[in-house]
């Protein structure tokens, strides 16, 4: 049980972090102003978050 709440920290940790992750990233897309630029800081966090499980 201990263990479990363990995990649950962690993934909540790590969402969280991936969070402000995607949006640092979009907030500097939005600097930018490139389509592709925003397109890709989105699709490529959520491709890695992906590949994780």
């Amino acid at each position: 049980f201990i263990y479990f709440i363990i995990i649950l920290f962690y993934f909540i940790l790590f969402y969280f972090i991936l969070f402000y992750f995607i949006l640092y990233m979009l907030t500097f897309s939005f600097i930018c102003c490139d389509p592709i630029t925003i397109v890709l800081n989105c699709v490529v966090p959520f491709c890695l978050m992906l590949s994780l499980y």
